[in-house]
């Protein structure tokens, strides 16, 4: 960025003042790159070449990305819970934005105190305070719900990207540079820092919110490529020798800031029992390449498992640039015969999400009323007799499938009704506010009159073989509760 983090007001200390100077080191970062046509008309070709030829960068695209992914799921399933059960979205736009603004800092603060997110950030020029607390917040919540996939059963296996025009212009190879050596490298290593320094920000923020924190550390690399900075030292690619003493300072710098950690489970040797260690994977040992488990069982399943690749594709292996290339898609949705997909043009909120864990985790289920502040002890729903099961059943998938104000409507009125007949008392008020959070509908008045179009023979036809598989599953559960 623009300026160095020396030259700043400490961040410890002034917070705000370094904040201030942080905003404004990016924003003038990022005037410059805008002029720019791309990354690549600025790359040198021979570090882009030795960058490619180096195990431990493209192995630091297999880290990152599994690292990257292991924290999105753990965003999403904490975030889509506490939208369903605090109100999260409520309650952060009704927060003064004097206090708004304090939170989002306190996660910007913790992200940045790791060693190597000062170098990640360049590439985030929504990272800022000034923009995450823009629009009376949304600017941040955008950038949450952007961060779920549409599945929380489905494994992310890719990092879930946040667009920008600019950084994703900035980013772009033409056909021509793709095929330079390196330059692959550099834009995945590149555009996962950016990945990772902003779900680190949206983490923390979240986190800072509750009040809560918990331990971050940063991973040493699996390698450290001695023969890399050897490279380096003989062909430094235009810098005089004090530039090249910078660098491999900094690098050394960095690297003692890492702890070396679990490959599969990122447990780091300072939480380890005494006595216990990690266990380094001799076969990439005999290469040179250092990469650790604290367990058999962890090895095991990274060996078939492994995020972005299991590890048998890549043990004992130099890697070259297109063993980076992302081996496996996004599950957008785990396929299960009672639940439609949603329309491309329909992004499920984090409330609905979480509902739809709950009715997965159910035995047999079409409703689970969320109580506040939830500890385990929600309210499932049942209908019956089977004509209104089915024609609730309907409703739901409509809503689920497109969040149809009609359809949502429809299902308020079915679930008052049972609602007031329900062991735990659940309030109509509870049911109104649980589906305006999910599908963001107001459910006045007018909206509840609406009648909504008819059943077709393919919502019946649907509902009827879910209703089939809730009846299996129902007698699963029994069959095990008996056993």
């Amino acid at each position: 960025m623009a300026g160095s983090s020396s030259s700043r007001p400490n961040m410890h200390t002034s917070r705000e003042s370094w904040d201030t100077a942080c905003t404004k080191d990016i924003e003038e970062t990022w005037r410059t790159y805008a002029r720019v046509p791309s990354l690549a008309s600025v790359i040198p070709p021979g570090a882009a070449t030795i960058l490619a030829q180096s195990d431990a960068s493209l192995l630091q695209v297999q880290q990152d990305t599994r690292l990257i992914c292991e924290m999105q799921q753990d965003l999403a399933k904490t975030a889509s819970r506490r939208f369903a059960e605090d109100g999260f979205e409520r309650e952060w736009k009704i927060m003064a934005p004097v206090k708004r603004k304090e939170v989002i800092l306190e996660g910007i603060y913790r992200t940045m105190s790791l060693p190597d997110m000062e170098d990640r950030r360049r590439w985030c020029p929504d990272s800022t305070s000034k923009y995450l607390a823009s629009q009376n917040g949304d600017a941040f919540l955008r950038m949450l719900k952007g961060l779920l996939p549409t599945d929380l059963y489905a494994s992310i296996s890719v990092p879930i990207d946040i667009p920008h025009p600019v950084v994703d212009r900035f980013f772009t190879l033409s056909p021509a540079d793709e095929r330079k050596p390196g330059f692959k490298t550099i834009i995945r290593l590149y555009r996962l820092s950016r990945i990772y320094c902003l779900t680190t920000i949206v983490w923390n923020t979240f986190l800072a919110f509750y009040g809560e924190k918990e331990t971050q550390l940063a991973i040493k690399p699996p390698k450290a490529d001695r023969a890399a900075d050897a490279k380096f030292r003989e062909d430094p690619q235009g810098l005089n020798s004090t530039q090249v003493r910078d660098v491999m300072k900094q690098h050394n710098t960095q690297r003692k800031a890492y702890d070396h950690a679990c490959w599969k489970c990122s447990k780091s040797e300072r939480m380890f029992e005494p006595g216990q260690k990690l266990q380094a994977c001799s076969k990439c040992r005999a290469i040179n390449r250092l990469v650790f488990y604290c367990s058999r069982q962890c090895q095991l399943d990274d060996w078939k498992n492994g995020v972005p690749v299991p590890h048998k594709q890549i043990c004992g292996k130099l890697m070259n640039e297109d063993s980076t290339v992302d081996s496996a898609l996004n599950s957008d949705e785990v396929e299960v015969s009672w639940l439609p997909k949603a329309d491309a043009s329909y992004k499920r909120s984090p409330a609905l999400l979480h509902q739809i864990s709950l009715l997965r985790q159910g035995d047999g289920l079409d409703y689970v009323f969320v109580l506040p502040g939830s500890t385990g002890d929600d309210v499932g729903a049942r209908f019956w007799p089977i004509e209104e099961k089915i024609q609730f059943l309907i409703q739901r998938n409509r809503a689920f499938r497109t969040g149809d104000p009609g359809a949502v409507s429809k299902m308020f009125l079915a679930l008052c009704g049972v609602a007031a007949t329900s062991s735990v008392p659940v309030s109509n008020e509870l049911v109104r506010n649980q589906l305006e959070n999910q599908y963001g509908v107001v459910l006045s008045e007018p909206l509840l009159s609406e009648e909504g179009p008819e059943p077709t023979s393919e919502e019946i036809m649907f509902a009827m073989l879910g209703l089939k598989d809730q009846i299996a599953r129902s007698n699963a559960a029994s069959a095990t509760a008996s056993a």
